[in-house]
């Protein structure tokens, strides 16, 4: 399969849908099978849980600054990490594709299409707060939490990748495009993600309130968008995207109900359709 590009697929939903559970029945099904090669299972925002590849202290650091971002409620500093960590996908798979050369990549969350989800929605949230809401001094205190190391490494990342090594601005240039249509904030963020739309998408569809229940069993925070009526629109936004995905590119989309499913029950439907075709 070495001279083959893999089949690349994205597992998408809100928050609370099940995202992580299934990936890691996905990742320890491929390796209890003696097939762990044909399929990679990558977290496209926390690298870190890959266990093994490129980017995870540096994932550990940008999870680290969006907690702040939560806590400081800041939508413009939490679209400039989420910005950063998606940003790292592209390295990722490019490392699990020449290593592991599989012959199906399986990504938890996708940059393009999270973007296309997410953006609008900050871009919403920042509109309704006083651009002043929150002062960089306050940031600065805040970040003194996450230690300087941590954020000197996140800052040199932003450089890197053309973000500038000013995270409030990054995210407030983020956010001025968020009203664009769809197509164009398609073009944009290929270019800086750097990467491509997936061969497929498989949607994890559950109500609200399940959802809800589910975050809060969590042993970490409430992220800032993870309230029933932004959740809602969360997923009106899901549907919109992946229908436009569908119409105007041609990316199928699988949706699996998944409110009371258990975890085991949806893995075995997704590795089947991975495994025995496409």
């Amino acid at each position: 399969m070495a001279d083959r590009a893999p089949y690349r697929v994205a597992l998408v939903g809100i928050d609370g849908s099940g995202k992580t559970a299934v990936a890691q029945g996905l990742a320890a099904r491929a390796a209890g099978s003696g097939h762990r090669g044909d399929l990679a299972v990558l977290h496209a925002v926390r690298p870190h849980e890959n266990g093994e590849g490129p980017a995870r202290q540096l994932s550990r650091h940008l999870h680290r600054v969006s907690v702040v971002a939560d806590q400081l409620g800041s939508p413009e500093l939490k679209i400039g990490t989420y910005y950063l960590q998606l940003r790292t996908y592209s390295s990722v798979e490019r490392h699990f594709r020449d290593r592991r050369q599989p012959r199906v990549i399986l990504a938890e969350r996708h940059p393009l299409i999270d973007t296309m989800v997410y953006l609008p929605l900050y871009g919403r949230m920042a509109a309704a707060r006083p651009s002043d809401a929150i002062s960089p001094d306050e940031f600065a205190r805040q970040a003194a939490t996450v230690g300087p190391l941590a954020m000197r490494a996140v800052l040199d990342w932003a450089e890197r990748v053309g973000g500038g090594r000013d995270l409030w601005l990054l995210g407030r240039r983020l956010l001025a495009l968020h009203d664009l249509p769809p197509e164009l904030l398609l073009k944009e963020f290929r270019k800086l993600m750097r990467t491509e739309l997936p061969h497929k998408i498989i949607l994890l569809d559950i109500g609200v309130e399940k959802a809800l229940a589910r975050i809060a069993g969590r042993r970490q925070g409430a992220e800032m968008h993870e309230t029933g009526a932004r959740l809602a629109a969360v997923r009106d936004r899901y549907d919109l995207v992946l229908g436009w995905l569908a119409d105007a590119r041609g990316v199928p989309v699988l949706r699996i109900g998944n409110n009371g499913t258990p975890v085991a029950r949806t893995v075995d439907v997704i590795y089947s359709g991975l495994t025995e075709g496409r």
